[in-house]
């Protein structure tokens, strides 16, 4: 089993009127999900761009973390064309699914259970519709497959992707229930020492240690490792100091997925997926195959995060 996680802040400038630049939209997206985008900007006669930014994010989201997931399952990363993932969009005559409950419910029948932490109430309480049936579809690549699922709320939209091992969900199927050992979580987090570089290096030095700093790029990097750290270490049931992120062999920033050691050995066994943008970070763990050999901490022990 393999996963992967993309959050996307929606109150980043960056992010707003996107759906409006037709040389990006033509670049990661392909012409039936364009014309989709599209047909949300004049829906009832009237544009809505709020509505067709919402899903162009959606879709970039689930890319970007369907990308990480045939990683994981490739054993590298593919060469990376937005396009070429493709996201099955829900049937024109689909009735749109109920709003997602509030954060530390279920967002829809058979979704992953949130656990949240650190986010504004107010708005995890007051979800956006999911735009999806069940919130849940499908990313094909190639001769890949993978379910994905949203949890959208005004303030940021995350993608979890999924799949087992042979990658063999069926495209034109319904997308399948989520394992029930992965869990994942998204909060709202401060960038520790950000605008500040001294400030961000005495940082790093006092919560990582030497096997973990390669791959602490900036203070956002550092923000959802630490999420991480605490998410994961609730799923495994252990204390947080032994869940650690050392780098992988050959760490490239953003193409290297994240290894996970637990009391000072690395778990071939569990995968891990992080994601930042903005102030949301985002993390995901679930059990995996490992790639041969002994597992020297035993088996994984995955239980609900805050349970």
């Amino acid at each position: 089993m393999f996963v992967g996680i993309d959050v996307v802040d929606l109150r980043d400038p960056r992010a707003a009127g996107k759906a409006g630049d037709e040389r990006f939209v033509a670049r990661v997206l392909s012409t039936q999900e364009a014309a989709w985008v599209r047909a949300a900007a004049a829906e009832g006669g009237r544009t809505t761009p709020a509505a067709a930014d919402l899903r162009l994010w959606c879709l970039w989201a689930a890319k970007e973390a369907a990308f990480k997931t045939a990683s994981r399952m490739l054993g590298g990363p593919p060469p990376f064309h937005h396009a070429a993932f493709r996201v099955e969009l829900p049937a024109a005559r689909a009735e749109p699914a109920s709003t997602a409950a509030a954060a530390g419910e279920e967002a829809s029948p058979g979704a992953p259970r949130t656990h949240t932490a650190g986010a504004d109430a107010a708005a995890e309480a007051h979800r956006s519709p999911l735009l999806w049936p069940g919130g849940r579809s499908l990313v094909t690549h190639g001769g890949l497959t993978m379910a994905v699922a949203f949890d959208v709320s005004p303030e940021r939209v995350v993608a979890l992707a999924w799949t087992a091992a042979g990658g063999a969900h069926a495209p034109g199927g319904s997308p399948p229930d989520p394992p029930p050992d992965l869990h994942w979580g998204v909060e709202a987090a401060a960038l520790p020492g950000d605008g500040d570089r001294a400030a961000f290096e005495a940082f790093t030095a006092a919560h990582f240690d030497a096997a973990e700093r390669p791959a602490v790029h900036s203070p956002a990097s550092a923000a959802v490792r630490l999420a991480a750290r605490r998410g994961v270490s609730r799923a495994l049931g252990m204390d947080e100091r032994e869940v650690r992120f050392p780098a992988a062999e050959g760490h490239r920033s953003g193409r290297t997925p994240p290894v996970v050691a637990v009391a000072g050995h690395e778990r071939p066994d569990l995968c891990v997926s992080l994601s930042h943008h903005g102030r949301w970070v985002a993390w995901a763990l679930v059990g995996c195959e490992p790639d041969g050999g002994a597992d020297p901490g035993g088996p994984a022990r995955l239980r609900k995060a805050g349970s």
